[in-house]
């Protein structure tokens, strides 16, 4: 702690000389290295060349007294954060609140006594000296760090405060009224729910998103730490932006049927199941078509296979377009496709499969071939499973089949 004290310059302002020699021999008396004005404007002079670890500022001083010399050295974005301590004979209350109104971290009654000024010097001290140490800390961190209370930010490195363009904590609480108007959550958090941070487990992981001023949305991963005496949390913020977008293109991929660019079969079953899950909720009608080219060996025996492709392909691409984006279409094998029609009942269910076929049946697929498709449809059953759900429409496909192609059969 001596080698901190000897290194520590302290501001006296009082135009008292008396006063001026009693504290710079109390300070002095323990290591302290200090600095005089005699008012307020030869202190905000100093200031401009020299920034102390403290100011002691008289109240009560001619030409520009102590609050208002407090209120412009707390106006300025380079001395803000040195700490404030007032010397004053007054004692009102609403003195002594209107001094930590503007930023006064403590005040001292005249006369003084040595031991109280010197313990509360120090301990203003070692508040600045730990805040500026956890600041450096913070900073060294290359991912962005702040702590928080659920509510507000406490303090943040300059990572985060730089991807919210605020220039400190101050700014980004004047900035945003809550930090859940930066933070979006994978799960829905109410502002209202201040606490959330705090209820998760010690060392949780979770993602968040947020957006930058340009309207730029970067996923970040959370690890929390949580300091439940002082109800607070400390949040490290990975951005893995790159990583989710790399996921997320590989799930698409999987989830693709690579030649016709519809849904695979194992994506539909995913998302038949989710679909059922919403139903539990929010019931729905549900109706499964299975179709196939009629005839399709003969088109590839005919026009090779790259042809036949190209009508798998055509084909698809043409009743995706035809289709509401509720209902989903999915490629189930070979040239077989399944269709499920969301909030569509059996009777016009038959009615889609029925505009579908007759628009394949007159398009030009081939140019000296009609290509056809056959379609069987069923409507889901409450002890339904995919398995049987799938089987029903699967024999209404086989009836159109055997009872001569091109057609629509219900089971």
């Amino acid at each position: 702690m001596l080698s901190k004290i000897q290194n520590t310059f302290i501001l006296i302002v009082d135009d008292t000389p008396k006063n001026i020699q009693l504290l710079g021999t109390v300070l002095k008396n323990v290591g302290y290295k200090i600095i005089v004005a005699s008012n307020g404007i030869q202190a905000l002079g100093i200031l401009e060349k020299i920034k102390p670890d403290l100011i002691l500022l008289d109240v009560m001083m001619p030409d520009l007294d102590g609050y208002e010399t407090c209120k412009r050295i707390k106006e300025s974005e380079k001395l803000k954060n040195i700490p404030v301590i007032f010397l004053t004979a007054k004692t009102q209350p609403e003195d002594i609140v209107k001094g930590f109104d503007l930023g006064a971290v403590d005040y001292i009654v005249k006369p003084f006594n040595s031991s109280e000024l010197l313990a509360r010097v120090k301990t203003h001290l070692e508040l600045k000296f730990n805040q500026e140490l956890l600041q450096t800390l913070l900073n060294f961190q290359r991912d962005m760090v702040l702590m928080t209370d659920g509510e507000k930010v406490i303090a943040a490195n300059y990572s985060f405060l730089k991807f919210a363009n605020c220039k400190n904590v101050e700014d980004f609480n004047l900035k945003y009224d809550h930090i859940m108007d930066l933070l979006e959550f994978e799960v829905k958090v109410e502002k209202n729910d201040v606490s959330k941070l705090l209820r998760l487990p010690k060392e949780e992981e979770f993602k968040v998103k947020m957006k930058r001023d340009n309207g730029e949305y970067l996923i970040f991963r959370i690890k929390q730490n949580v300091i439940p005496e002082k109800e607070v949390s400390i949040l490290s913020l990975v951005d893995i932006t790159q990583l989710e977008n790399q996921k997320s293109s590989l799930e698409e991929k999987a989830s693709i049927d690579e030649l016709t660019k519809v849904y695979n079969r194992t994506k539909f079953q995913q998302l038949f199941k989710n679909i059922l899950e919403e139903n539990q909720v929010n019931p729905k009608s549900l109706c499964l078509v299975i179709f196939d080219i009629d005839h399709f060996k003969k088109i590839n025996d005919t026009y090779g296979h790259n042809k036949g492709d190209d009508v798998l392909v055509n084909i698809a691409s043409f009743i995706k377009s035809q289709i509401r984006m509720s209902d989903i279409l999915c490629r189930w094998g070979g040239e077989e496709f399944t269709l499920l029609l969301v909030g569509s009942n059996i009777e016009d269910g038959v009615k889609i499969c029925e505009k579908i076929r007759v628009q394949v049946q007159n398009h030009p697929f081939i140019q000296d071939r009609q290509v056809t498709v056959s379609m069987g449809i069923t409507h889901y059953l409450p002890n339904d499973n995919l398995e049987t759900f799938v089987a029903r429409a699967d024999n209404a496909l086989y009836l159109a089949k055997r009872t001569g192609r091109n057609r629509t059969e219900r089971n």
